[in-house]
Formats: C-alpha cells, sequence, structure tokens
C-alpha cells in the first residue's frame, strides 16, 4: 500500500504543479503583461486546465483511490484524509467534460474581462457556474437540475 500511496501522491504533485503554473500566468497576465497577449494567455491557461482535469480524472487514479480506501490507515491520519478528500474531488471532477473545463478557463482568464464592465451576469454557488448566455453551465454535469438541494449540501 505504501507503494500505491508513494504513486498518487507523486501524481497529485504532478497536478498541483499544473495548476501553480497555471496561477503564475495568471498572476502576469493582470501584472505585467500588455492586453495584446491576452488571448493568447487565456489559450495557454485553458490548456494548462485541460491537461490537469485529464490527468486527474484519469482511470489510473480512480484504480489508486479504490485500492487505498481499502488500507487500514487509521481514520485520523494524513493518509487516511487525503484519500478521502481526493475521492470527493476526484469523484466531483470526473463528472465535468474537459471541454468545459478548458472552456471556462478560456473565458474566466483574468486578462480576458474588461475590468469596468462586465459584459455578463455571473451566479456563483458550492460547486456551480452559471454564465448567462455564455453555454458554461456545469449543472447539468453535477446533477443540480435534478435533485433539489444538491446545490448547497454537494449530495451525490
Amino acid at each position: 500500500m505504501k507503494e500505491k500511496l508513494e504513486t498518487l501522491k507523486a501524481k497529485l504533485k504532478d497536478i498541483r504543479n499544473l495548476h501553480a503554473a497555471k496561477a503564475v500566468l495568471g498572476w502576469d497576465q493582470q501584472a505585467c503583461m500588455p492586453s495584446g497577449g491576452a488571448e493568447a494567455r487565456a489559450e495557454q491557461i485553458a490548456a494548462l486546465s485541460r491537461i490537469a482535469h485529464d490527468m486527474f480524472i484519469a482511470d489510473d487514479i480512480g484504480v489508486l483511490l479504490t485500492d487505498l480506501a481499502k488500507a487500514d490507515f487509521p481514520c485520523d491520519s494524513d493518509e487516511a484524509g487525503l484519500v478521502r478528500v481526493a475521492r470527493l474531488d476526484y469523484d466531483h471532477a470526473r463528472k465535468l467534460p474537459s471541454e468545459l473545463v478548458e472552456k471556462m478557463n478560456r473565458t474566466f482568464s483574468p486578462g480576458r474581462q474588461d475590468k469596468s464592465v462586465h459584459p455578463f451576469t455571473t451566479s456563483f454557488s458550492i460547486n456551480d457556474v452559471r454564465i448567462t448566455g455564455m453555454g458554461l453551465d456545469a449543472r447539468p454535469y453535477l446533477n443540480y437540475i435534478t435533485q433539489k438541494y444538491s446545490e448547497i449540501y454537494d449530495l451525490p
């Protein structure tokens, strides 16, 4: 089990590093980059998001999580907590198509939005994104339309 846990940690570290690189690109876009580069930077951020998402929802991560859930880690251990939280995130992420994740990250790239005017309405709630008229509604993938209160409590 220790080998599987180390494999999971290594994979999650690679995914975290992609998200960190995406954050640096976003910071640079807001702080230093000329506005003319916003479209290209949005594509870069979207590509990193899709790659990280695809890596995280890969079947091998699911197999590792299933195997590690059967391990006899003490319930209050860091290992058990890692497996529990990673499983919850994994199950949630598997519901979202990579194309939607990429499109959302491209659309919300920091430099793409005029900071004085918001041309679209946003409504955020727990695990929910609705963007009026932009085709970026994650609710159908997360079963929020068919299950009352699941949006509030993140029920399966």
